[in-house]
């Protein structure tokens, strides 16, 4: 009896033990970046836009290699049709990210113009630098199949106004445990936050979270943001 009590004990301990392991901490700085629609962007032609999207591209790459950027990726038909795409810096500082974003074929060509938030996050998006690396030599070696789909998938992105509010309603429906990455802005004027679910429709999100000071919208992004070690909201 004594032991089979000190076992459950143990256990529990245990179990208590992996939870606080597993619970989130905005701990680190970063800056996320919005990519809008720049003013160029309605003249610049079809061959003018390939390329300026070749270059964005390697531009990626190359900030990606340095650890610079940490996440990247398209919005998806999102609410605010000036949405772009969004970036994810490796950085605290607000015009640090601006010259990173300066970089981009994109901004240059006026494709694109960037808004930069500071954003408070786990420290542990910059796990996903050593994920990427180990599967890009992978894909490197193993030319990829054009019959395949690219390694890319559809997420949804819950972007509030409200950080609170919008942690409330994913935990009252359930929905943190689904959130791969998460982030509070750190702007004095900006309380809200941004939560990438595990989920491909985002109508279903939507209907589940209602009316709120929220906007959910679809994402694409590289497979391997699944990966990213997830952290629970606090």
């Amino acid at each position: 009896m004594i032991r089979a009590a000190l076992a459950t004990v143990l256990a529990s301990m245990l179990l208590s033990l992996a939870a606080c392991a597993t619970r989130g901490h905005a701990d680190a700085d970063f800056v996320f970046a919005y990519l809008k629609t720049g003013p160029s962007s309605a003249t610049n032609t079809p061959a003018q836009k390939q390329e300026i999207f070749k270059g964005h591209m390697a531009n990626m790459k190359r900030l990606a290699d340095e650890r610079t950027l940490i996440i990247a990726g398209p919005y998806a038909k999102p609410a605010d049709p000036t949405w772009r795409g969004l970036f994810i810096f490796d950085t605290p500082s607000i015009d640090e990210a601006r010259k990173f974003v300066a970089t981009d074929p994109g901004v240059v060509a006026g494709e694109f113009v960037a808004e930069c938030i500071p954003l408070r996050a786990t420290a542990r998006l910059r796990e996903f630098y050593d994920i990427f690396k180990a599967e890009d030599a992978k894909r490197s070696a193993t030319p990829r199949d054009p019959t395949q789909p690219p390694p890319i998938r559809a997420y949804v992105i819950v972007t509030a106004k409200d950080a609170s509010k919008a942690e409330a309603a994913l935990k009252s429906h359930q929905l943190d445990a689904s959130v791969i990455w998460w982030g509070r802005f750190a702007d004095s004027t900006n309380p809200g936050g941004v939560y990438v679910i595990d989920a491909k429709e985002p109508g279903d999100i939507r209907t589940m979270l209602g009316d709120g000071p929220w906007v959910v919208d679809g994402w694409w992004s590289d497979i391997l943001v699944e990966k990213v070690p997830r952290v629970s909201i606090e």
